[in-house]
């Protein structure tokens, strides 16, 4: 009794230290950009791009030396269609993604110090969240639920639940290798060539298999590689394999105040009120998540850098939504508005060699890929992430991420560069008192890369269950992974 008694008091001091940090940071920040003037909060190297072939889409400096970039695919007549990246700079120098999916949902956002949020969406009022600590080692997996983000409850552990009975339940480890990145219609490309730009098809691999780390911001310099021409995205295709689009120096220009009214339609509502992106990214998502994170047992390790990260990205998203994101009242202009009436406007015309660099997530630091291409030529670029040549896991996920009661779910774990005699181990232990265990030797060089499964054995509402990945090689090194969840109702 006195243990669970420490146990919630921890848990209690945990959830106001992390929630303390966010609310003062964020309130901070709220007021600070709620107050900025937007006719004096454009600066030089501000732009609305007018290349019809151009996946950027404006460029936002404001005086504090804010940035933000968005790109994006573009309709027939070159107009901006979708938003699939936004890039956003703050004051202090530290960078934010945000990867919108193809349904214009938040898919992930990769913060300054490492952290990854990736975002699941079951149905519009619930949304399953896992959280890649910058650790390397620990993963956070929940749901949000914004009925409940909007009340302010939370999940609640159980710990009377009965421990599960497994009766004749098999969880063997299984394996399936990866399959190899599709290939790359050559027709197809130059086509993409011919007036919608250039596509360059970027492959990424570690250890000869499909690499899943993110191509997270992509720039063009010149053939030297010392002058920065503009920034780029890779849009995702499939696992290890991405598209580049370079602007075509031949393309059609398109009316600027066309492409304000496009981008006022299609960046607005990222910051409704009403919205569901608001809510996922504000304060109170914030509280929300350091109330699930102080109910895991991996919340005293990396709560801080979790709450710096939501912080953070909640500092961007603030700045977005009191710039680009703004919605004044009807017939006041915009700060897009303001943008073209200064003529601030970018199209880009560069032709010949150039130099493409590409940064893809990674820890303990980024890994940056350098291409030479020349315009109007397609091709397909190689990006063997050799700095990962190394036994590793490179994700662990659990499906679903947060089960209902009595609910079973899958383990999957992907593996790289693990050599002979190698073994996986997978196990599970539940507040309820159930483990699970299981092992899978390497006996093949075929199974050095690819997926290790197991399922889990559904328990009560309020059970959690915490998973131990561990890699052990012949020479010794043991790579480990954890991750939890709690059952819902």
């Amino acid at each position: 009794m006195k243990a669970t008694i420490n146990l919630r008091i921890f848990s209690v001091m945990l959830l106001l230290l992390f929630t303390g940090s966010i609310f003062f940071q964020c309130d901070d920040l709220f007021k600070k950009h709620n107050d900025d003037d937007n006719d004096t909060n454009i600066a030089d190297g501000s732009y609305i791009v007018t290349n019809s072939s151009d996946p950027e889409f404006i460029k936002l400096v404001t005086e504090n030396n804010e940035i933000i970039n968005v790109f994006g695919t573009r309709d027939a007549t070159g107009l901006p269609r979708n938003v699939e990246q936004i890039n956003i700079t703050l004051d202090n120098g530290q960078e934010y993604q945000f990867f919108f999916n193809s349904d214009k949902q938040l898919k992930t956002v990769i913060a300054d110090n490492g952290t990854v949020f990736n975002y699941e969406w079951l149905n519009s009022n619930k949304v399953a969240l896992f959280i890649d600590c910058n650790d390397g080692v620990n993963q956070i997996n929940t749901e949000i639920d914004l009925t409940e983000l909007e009340t302010g409850k939370s999940a609640v552990l159980n710990n009377n639940a009965l421990m599960r009975e497994p009766g004749d339940f098999c969880y063997d480890i299984e394996f399936t290798p990866f399959s190899d990145a599709n290939e790359v219609d050559s027709g197809e490309l130059l086509k993409s060539a011919a007036g919608y730009g250039t596509t360059y098809d970027l492959h990424t691999t570690s250890c000869g298999a499909p690499s899943n780390q993110n191509p997270y911001a992509v720039y063009l310099y010149d053939q030297s590689g010392s002058v920065l021409l503009k920034e780029l995205y890779a849009e995702y295709v499939a696992k290890g394999h991405y598209k580049i689009i370079v602007p075509a120096g031949t393309a059609p220009t398109i009316d600027p105040q066309a492409a304000v009214e496009k981008l006022t339609a299609i960046l607005s509502p990222i910051c409704d009120a009403a919205g569901i992106y608001g809510a996922v990214l504000s304060p109170a998502a914030c509280a929300y998540i350091a109330a699930k994170l102080a109910l895991t047992g991996i919340g005293t390790t990396v709560a801080p850098a979790v709450g710096t990260a939501c912080a953070g990205i909640t500092a961007a998203l603030s700045l977005y939504c009191a710039t680009l994101g703004a919605s004044g009242p009807p017939g006041s202009p915009s700060i897009m508005d303001k943008i073209n009436e200064q003529k601030l406007l970018e199209n880009f015309k560069l032709t010949g060699n150039m130099r493409l660099h590409v940064k893809f997530h990674g820890l303990p630091k980024s890994i940056t890929k350098a291409f030479t291409i020349a315009e109007g030529i397609p091709a397909v670029l190689n990006a063997e992430l050799s700095e990962n040549a190394k036994p590793s896991i490179r994700s662990l996920d659990l499906s679903p991420s947060s089960p209902a009661a009595n609910q079973n779910y899958t383990i999957s774990v992907s593996v790289f560069c693990v050599p002979v005699g190698s073994s996986i181990s997978i196990s599970m232990v539940g507040t309820d008192g159930y483990t699970q265990n299981s092992e899978y030797v390497v006996a093949d060089a075929s199974e050095s890369a690819g997926t290790f499964k197991m399922t889990v054995l559904g328990a009560e509402s309020g059970v959690r269950d915490e998973i131990t990945v561990v890699v052990r090689t012949p020479d010794g090194q043991n790579i480990t992974r954890s991750a939890s969840l709690i059952f819902g109702d």
